[in-house]
């Protein structure tokens, strides 16, 4: 097996077809479609198959895929680390992460690895746990900040609290009925929005606490920001982090963070697999955002 005929499938599947797939990387299509015929008498099985709609995978490419992307990644890291130790500073930076890191530790972290490495492309996706393992299983990125839940149970993933948590409060529109409340009792009978990961950022143990039954939420929002973007425009509430309310209150779209001392914080992790090796690049932008997240707590 070979690294192009692995790169042919996962470049066809990416692109949606063999001719895409081909001009994506450069090659004839005929080039890339013996690649992909090669890699499948190797394993004895189809990969890919022509349905009603175009090229799908098969189930056995379904179940290859995810292996193929980590391994042909893996293989354009090891380049792209002899690049960097070149001299060269090119290459690519992806990390997913949740809307409070981003907003206070990214901005001076990109500037610090820019300044070091000026050619490198920094991507963020959004980071919701347990959905970014799905990251890590694909190799899609190199590390992850976000909330991570007590008892992650992932033996392949290092889980390392940073100086930094995410402050909860009640969300609320602007002009809401309720802006004057000062209980949780007065907001029971409210319509609830559950935000952040499926298992919450504490909602229901926040009511709990006060001895008060946890809403039946008719909506779960994975990102916090989806689920302020619901709340500015109904009468439906949200526990978010003080700094997202506060952002939207300064822009007239909701009320100032509400029970602030009621909502806990949640602290906020570097997720790593265990067996990563990070390119010089992604190194240098993890310590950029330690270092900016340990001057913020200074």
């Amino acid at each position: 097996m070979q690294i192009s005929q692995l790169r042919a499938f996962v470049a066809a599947v990416a692109a949606g077809g063999m001719g895409a797939g081909a001009r994506s990387l450069g090659v004839a299509q005929p080039t890339l479609t013996r690649a992909i015929q090669q890699l499948e008498a190797e394993l004895g099985a189809t990969l890919l198959a022509r349905g009603p709609a175009g090229m799908v995978l098969t189930q056995f490419g379904r179940q290859l895929l995810p292996h193929a992307q980590r391994i042909v990644r893996s293989h354009g890291k090891v380049h792209e680390t002899g690049r960097q130790l070149a001299g060269e500073g090119t290459g690519e930076v992806c990390v997913a992460i949740s809307a409070v890191p981003r907003w206070l530790l990214v901005p001076q972290a990109a500037v610090m690895l820019w300044k070091r490495y000026p050619r490198v492309r920094l991507t963020l996706a959004e980071a919701v746990y347990p959905q970014v393992l799905h990251h890590f299983e694909r190799g899609s990125i190199d590390f992850a900040i976000c909330p991570a839940p007590v008892g992650t149970g992932e033996a392949t993933l290092r889980v390392e609290p940073i100086p930094l948590k995410s402050h909860l409060a009640v969300a609320m529109r602007k002009g809401h009925a309720k802006a004057g409340a000062g209980s949780l009792a007065e907001l029971a009978a409210c319509t609830w929005i559950a935000s952040g990961p499926s298992t919450g950022l504490g909602l229901p143990e926040m009511f709990h606490a006060h001895g008060l039954d946890a809403p039946d939420c008719p909506l779960q929002c994975e990102s916090v920001e989806c689920a302020l973007r619901f709340v500015a425009d109904t009468d439906m509430l949200t526990l978010a982090p003080r700094l997202l309310i506060e952002r939207g209150a300064g822009e007239g779209r909701l009320e100032p963070p509400l029970l602030g001392g009621l909502g806990g914080a949640v602290q906020i992790c570097m997720l790593t697999p265990e067996e990563r090796v990070l390119t010089p690049a992604a190194s240098f932008f993890r310590a950029a955002l330690l270092q900016t997240a340990g001057e913020r707590a200074a």
